[in-house]
């Protein structure tokens, strides 16, 4: 046995010789083969996408052509054949390498400046960290760079461009490369794209720049770029795609860019800081222009109607400005344009009557101005419409029958005009709608028949105008409708049953009509129901039972009916219902034991009917309600609480003589209290700041719910409170928290703050905190919200100086970081497009569960300044993408337990973590992870930098790169799965 032993041991140390010295000698036929070897070394290579990259005696001859993304000459190959020796070292015969998208990471290996011959690298949608190695100036052939996509970080360097000549492709897109574009890129004359987009570059475009006479394509865009545009860029007569969108470039847009009449195809130069008039003689001698980006700037003037001239043109969008007049009808002289967004300005007139004759407009988005008149009824007949956008403006008459005409409408927006008469027919009957929002203006008739029967239909909203009629005998059959809205009208008979039988329908509400008749109790067949409004009608009969059957139920509000019976106790069975209102209906009985166990209810007003009982004084329902939610009743309490008379047995003379005593007693506490009160008063008025008696003078209270007090005890109560964020409480006992703010924050009037809380406050979603009500003063302003009993994430996360995150585990954590993404994803998904604007910590609360929930508050762009995406130091407007970018900080903050803006990067926090990643690629858990919850095992470190990765991917710095919310909900439920799986996810 021993012999065997000795002798399998000598065989495989020969077998170790041999193989050693074979892999020497191919490296010394080929040393393309060592270097090669060499750059592998440097790469983290998971999924072993380079396992072909090895000598093996059956392909030694091969060796290294044969490798995954490697190219060859293949008339070296053929010398090398007849002659071996003719390859001899230093010469290689590489001539190109394509590992793009293959899950590499690790740093690009300064060896690769040995691979003389080769011409084209493309290392594109990897993960790749550190420099670009210098020595890819040796590479003297070097046609084609693409490092697109990674995490390369540092300056470009220089000598790149000086010593490669033949380049023609430089693509550094997306990346964290750092200080000024080089100037010495204008020494590579043959350069003909040219992309440094998506990174960190400063300073100024570099006038030699403008000698690239050969450059086609030209992308600058989503770095910190400032200064003006040079009229260089005349220069570059060659040049078809011009992109400096998402930087701070500043001053106007300049003339000479008119001279490159005959060759740019696209011009974008979005969110800048530009200025002035849009100079349209120069602009319209772009005769082969076919896309004209120049939205969310400081554009001001008119739209130059020389626009009319640019006749390839196929996409015009100049929203978010400050442009102003009449809408050009020369517009309508293009007769390839598709595409016409002017939303968000200050235009004024009618909608051009000439657009009724655009043959291929598509889509007509002109929001949010302050255009007036009537709509040409024939809009619509010339071309082939998908998307039609006039919502928020003074626009009058009848809506255009036709614009549905050729059948390709799917988007109809019209809400806040002043639309009369019926609704068309030919919209009614228009098979390829999918989104209908028409509320808010004064249409009159009936609903048509035909609209319920809409195959692609999910959003249908028509309220707040003055439709009529019933709706009982419609047959409601659209499969896809989730969102029914018809409140505010005059539509009277009965709800149809088949109504709550669409298989998709998500929220439904029919408020302020004229319903009359019982609720079907086809409800409960509604299984995707989460909001239900029948609230302010004339519902007769008992609640169906069968209610209890809508397991998603978020909210409902039957209030304000004629609704019989009891309160079924199928109610309490909905475990996600957080708000209900059966208020002002002749409900009798008691409340049910499974409604007075329930955790999830936030809001309850049952006030104004005919209950009886005790009233629970256990479970949860005594913390959500006051006096006037129980008011008009005839409950009783076990406790002193809720103002409700107490719930025993007495004699009639022992009631009178307790009832004596009783007022007896309390007209003394009440003397001596008064007392105390006035001596506090006096004592605490000589120390109130004169500032804020004179604000108590213009302080202003509404309250979304029902609580007893006013504004001078919230304005009391935070004099006497250091902190932003305190807890309260109503006379009636009921507590709540109140978030305070400075009108120096940026915010705005008090009606624009009323609009933005009032529509926060219907908001119903287990991770959004409820919004009670809004307090507005001359120089301060606050939020009453439902008291989170653990305080905010960033009281949590950073309690004073010492960071005590270790609080919270892991799994805490995930929770916390799923939970916020869904929450932020709920307020994007509104149809009034809801945007946080202020997310941090700090706005980010835990319930008892440690459940988080947002609070929407105010959206300013001061204050928490290491939340604010780069683009909002320019452009300051919010978007769903400055959310993300928020978010992604914030849950860089949760995983490291350091504070991002005491980050020693000065508040980017993911430039450090992007740094140690250069330094020790995806294995740098144990020095960014907070060390309280990393190191405890393998599998916790790999799911936390995998919810790193998705963090790092929300706050790239170009907006458009940034994932959805949605998106990142679907990421992070997927982070607990295997890299591969994730890795496919986040390239979708």
């Amino acid at each position: 046995m021993e012999f065997r032993k000795s002798r399998a041991i000598v065989l495989a140390g020969i077998a170790l010789v041999i193989l050693v010295q074979f892999s020497a000698a191919a490296a010394a036929a080929n040393p393309d083969v060592d270097t090669l070897l060499r750059i592998k070394s440097y790469i983290l290579d998971p999924l072993n996408k380079l396992e072909s990259w090895k000598i093996e005696s059956s392909q030694a001859s091969a060796a290294p052509c044969s490798w995954l993304g490697i190219t060859c000459d293949p008339r070296r190959k053929a010398q090398d054949r007849s002659n071996s020796s003719s390859n001899s070292p230093g010469t290689s015969v590489i001539i190109a390498i394509d590992l793009s998208s293959s899950n590499l990471s690790g740093t690009i290996s300064p060896e690769i400046g040995s691979l003389g011959a080769l011409q084209s690298l493309n290392l594109a949608h990897n993960n790749f960290t550190g420099p670009i190695p210098p020595s890819l100036a040796q590479c003297s052939s070097l046609k084609h760079l693409n490092l697109s996509d990674n995490a390369l970080s540092e300056k470009i360097p220089a000598v790149l461009f000086t010593g490669l000549t033949q380049l023609e492709t430089v693509d550094f897109w997306i990346n964290s490369l750092t200080g000024t574009i080089p100037r010495e890129v204008g020494y590579s004359p043959r350069l003909e794209h040219l992309d440094l987009g998506g990174n960190y570059l400063e300073g100024s475009i570099p006038a030699e720049l403008f000698n690239l006479s050969s450059l086609r394509y030209l992308t600058l865009a989503g770095n910190s770029l400032v200064g003006s545009i040079p009229e260089e860029i005349s220069r570059l007569q060659r040049l078809e795609w011009i992109y400096l969108g998402y930087n701070q470039l500043n001053g106007s847009i300049p003339r000479g860019i008119g001279s490159l009449r005959d060759s740019l195809l696209h011009l974008d130069l979005v969110f800048n800081d530009l200025s002035g008039p849009i100079p349209g003689d120069s602009i319209a001698n772009l005769s082969r222009l076919e896309y004209l980006f120049l939205y969310t700037n400081r554009l001001s003037g008119e739209i130059p109607a020389s626009l009319g001239r640019l006749r390839r043109l196929i996409s015009l969008d100049l929203s978010n400005n400050t442009l102003s007049g009449a809408i050009p009808g020369s517009l309508a002289d293009i007769p390839t344009l598709e595409i016409v967004n002017l939303f968000q300005n200050n235009l004024s007139g009618p909608v051009p009557v000439s657009f009724s004759a655009m043959p291929r407009l598509r889509t007509l988005a002109l929001w949010r101005n302050g255009l007036s008149g009537t709509v040409d009824p024939r809009l619509g007949t010339a071309s082939n419409l998908t998307a039609v956008d006039l919502s928020t403006n003074a626009l009058s008459g009848l809506i255009p029958p036709a614009l549905c005409a050729n059948g390709g409408l799917f988007k109809l927006i019209l809400f806040d005009n002043a639309f009369e008469g019926p609704i068309p027919d030919g919209i009614a009957r228009c098979a390829s709608l999918k989104r209908v929002r028409i509320q808010n203006n004064r249409l009159t008739g009936n609903v048509p028949g035909s609209l319920p029967l809409l195959e692609e239909l999910y959003f249908l909203d028509m309220s707040n105008n003055r439709l009529s009629g019933s709706i009982a005998g419609l047959n409601w059959s659209c499969p896809s409708l989730q969102i029914l809205s018809l409140q505010q009208n005059s539509i009277e008979g009965e709800i149809p049953a088949a109504i709550f039988q669409l298989p998709a329908l998500v929220e439904l509400q029919l408020g302020a009509n004229e319903f009359r008749g019982e609720i079907p109790a086809t409800i409960g067949e509604a299984q995707l129901l989460t909001e239900l409004d029948l609230s302010g009608n004339y519902l007769s009969g008992g609640i169906p039972s069968q209610i209890g059957h809508c397991s998603r139920l978020v909210s409902i509000d039957l209030s304000e009916n004629m609704l019989t019976g009891s309160i079924p106790a199928s109610l309490g069975h909905i475990s996600t219902l957080s708000s209900l209102d059966l208020s002002r209906n002749l409900l009798e009985g008691g409340i049910p034991a499974t409604l007075a166990s329930m955790q999830s209810l936030e809001f309850l007003n049952i006030s104004e009917n005919r209950l009886s009982g005790a009233f629970p004084s256990s479970g949860a329902l005594s913390a959500i309600v006051n006096s006037s939610s129980l008011a008009g009743n005839e409950l009783c309490s076990t406790t002193r609480q809720l103002g409700l008379p107490t719930c025993r047995s007495l004699t009639s003379a022992t009631y009178a003589l307790s009832w004596i005593l009783g007022v007896g007693l309390c007209l003394c506490v009440a003397a001596a209290l008064a007392y105390l009160v006035l001596l506090f008063l006096n004592r605490r008025r000589r120390h109130v700041r004169p500032q804020l008696e004179e604000d108590l003078k213009a302080w202003h209270l509404v309250l979304f719910h029902k609580l007893r007090l006013n504004g001078e005890e919230i304005v009391s109560s935070s004099s006497s409170s250091s902190s932003d964020v305190f807890v309260a409480s109503d006379q009636g006992g009921n507590v709540f928290s109140v978030k305070k703010f400075l009108r120096s924050s940026g915010l705005g009037s008090d009606s624009e703050l009323m609009r933005r809380m009032e529509a926060v406050s219907r908001l119903r979603h287990e991770n959004v905190a409820k919004v009670l009500g809004i307090c507005t003063g001359k120089e301060s302003a606050m939020v009453l919200f439902q008291h989170l009993p653990q305080g905010s994430l960033a009281s949590v996360l950073f309690p004073g100086e010492k960071p005590d995150a270790g609080a919270l585990g892991w799994n805490e954590r995930y929770d916390i970081c799923l939970g916020t993404a869904r929450g932020l994803a709920f307020l994007h998904s509104r149809p009034e497009r809801i945007l946080h604007g202020s997310l941090s910590p700090h706005s980010v609360f835990l319930d008892v569960s440690s459940r988080p929930k947002l609070l929407v508050e105010f959206a300013t762009l001061e204050g928490h300044c290491c939340y604010l995406a780069p683009e909002l130091s320019h452009s300051k407007i919010l978007t769903e993408k400055t959310d993300v970018y928020a978010f992604g900080i914030t849950v860089l903050e949760l995983l490291t337990g350091k504070q991002a803006s005491k980050n020693k990067s000065g508040g980017r926090i993911a430039d450090w973590i992007e740094r140690c990643i250069v330094e020790k690629g995806w294995q740098a858990g144990d020095q960014i992870l907070d060390v309280s919850t990393a190191g405890h095992s393998p599998q916790v470190d790999a799911e936390m930098m995998r919810v790193v990765k998705i963090a790092l991917c929300c706050t790239k710095p170009s907006p458009a790169e940034r994932p959805a919310m949605a998106q990142v909900v679907k990421l992070l439920e997927n982070a607990r799965q295997s890299l591969p799986r994730l890795v496919q996810m986040m390239e979708v």
